[in-house]
């Protein structure tokens, strides 16, 4: 009976660690940026018309906040890059040309992330968030 207290702290010790390791496992763990999840829309791949790049000065920014795209309706020249800013929640900034249901653009922006898209190609295009269907947009490269 000399071990008992041994015994029952070595026992203690080893299921505090398994409830521990139990714990970290059912907590969510926080999820990277999607910007590297989504290697089909990587800069030059997928679609011609809009592409994410890498780098680039950005002729406008549009801000994701409130549930909304400021500004919602943008014009740019062809070539010119758009700054996509996410600044609460999250959201896509998902973009298909107009009247088409295939996105050229479908990327998850989580908050305080923000994401570069050129546009190559001169057209209309339709901007919304999957999550949010009120959250929309026009985008016209001249």
């Amino acid at each position: 009976m000399k071990y008992a207290p041994l015994v029952l702290l070595l026992s203690l010790f080893l299921l505090a660690g398994c409830i521990q390791q139990q714990a970290e496992e059912a907590t969510p763990q926080p999820e990277t940026s999607t910007l590297e999840e989504e290697p089909h829309e990587e800069a030059g791949e997928a679609h011609e018309e809009a592409t994410i790049v890498s780098e680039g000065v950005p002729s406008v920014t549009v801000v994701l906040k409130n549930f909304e795209f400021s500004p919602s309706n943008i014009d740019v020249e062809e070539g010119q890059i758009i700054e996509f800013k996410n600044e609460e929640g999250v959201h896509t900034v998902t973009i298909s040309e107009a009247g088409h249901d295939e996105p050229l653009i479908d990327i998850e922006l989580s908050s305080a992330d923000s994401v570069l898209v050129k546009f190559n190609e001169a057209g209309s295009f339709d901007l919304k968030c999957r999550y949010h269907p009120n959250m929309v947009g026009k985008i016209v490269a001249l």
